[in-house]
């Protein structure tokens, strides 16, 4: 498991991120042995990332640790908002940013679903778990900060990877290539 600054152990929280979330929400849903590697740097983009995983280390590493004949799975996580949301959105930059930055979003966010998938990546919406049709007010999962999950927040990343790796596993042969998989990694999850 790879990510951006989301990954890495929240400051903006007390609580588990959703790499460790995920693995064990996996591995009750699907009986599976998961194991689970948070790589997340605070401030890392994802031009970061990428260069990690170009240079010897424990990047590229952890992505090379799957099995050659199971290759990892790639999940790429959109946005909820590319800025800060909810309440403190609101009271610090209005309902006029607030909708702007909406729009922004859902247009970066089609850019990364895009990009994911033309490198053979799946993307996984995180904007519809937070935001809904863009109706739903994400505080109740923001931290303090309106811009990093809290507690809940981190169980519906983690819920909405669990959803959509469960619900792509519909034939036989992916199922036993997921249970063949965990004994590697069963994902490798980079957060947009």
């Amino acid at each position: 498991m790879l990510g951006d600054p989301v990954l890495a152990l929240p400051t903006s929280c007390d609580c588990e991120a959703f790499i460790a979330l995920y693995a064990s929400d996996l591995a009750s849903t699907r009986g599976l042995k998961t194991p689970s590697v948070n790589l997340g740097v605070a401030g890392w983009t994802g031009s970061r990332l990428l260069t990690g995983l170009t240079k010897p280390g424990p990047f590229r590493d952890a992505a090379k640790a799957s099995p050659r004949d199971h290759p990892a799975t790639i999940l790429w996580a959109s946005y909820w908002n590319v800025f800060e949301d909810g309440d403190v959105g609101r009271a610090k930059n209005g309902e006029s940013y607030q909708s702007w930055s909406d729009r922004l979003t859902r247009a970066t966010n089609a850019q990364i679903c895009d990009a994911a998938q033309r490198a053979g990546a799946t993307c996984v919406d995180l904007y519809s778990p937070f935001k809904g049709d863009g109706s739903r007010d994400p505080t109740s999962w923001v931290a303090a900060d309106g811009d990093h999950p809290k507690s809940a927040g981190h169980q519906l990343i983690a819920s909405a990877l669990v959803k959509h790796v469960t619900a792509n596993l519909v034939s036989e042969s992916r199922a036993d290539q997921a249970r063949s998989l965990a004994g590697g990694f069963p994902g490798l999850c980079l957060a947009g």
